[in-house]
């Protein structure tokens, strides 16, 4: 196996959306946490909701979002720019 890490460029909407969670308090070291997106999601005020549901509508607009249903969980996925690839290698054609 090749392992093959790939990280993507911030676009203006991962720099507009940290923008606006960093003044509010969240932790971006637990933003893969589908819980913790929920939950720092529902201490939001209803204006900074609809704010951040926004954020989201324009993360899954973007060509490389196979996913279109905006949720709170889907924060860590819009903060997180990093892949790993795993490619199997056939040795014997190699040689």
């Amino acid at each position: 196996m090749l392992r093959v890490d790939h990280q993507r460029k911030e676009t203006a909407v991962d720099k507009k959306s940290k923008a606006f969670l960093k003044p509010r308090g969240f932790d971006f070291k637990s933003a893969k946490s589908k819980a913790y997106c929920r939950s720092f999601f529902n201490q939001l005020n209803d204006e900074d909701k609809k704010v951040l549901l926004e954020h989201l509508k324009e993360f899954v607009e973007q060509p490389f979002v196979r996913i279109k249903l905006v949720t709170p969980e889907l924060l860590g996925r819009a903060l997180y720019s990093g892949n790993v690839y795993l490619y199997w290698v056939n040795s014997e054609k190699l040689t």
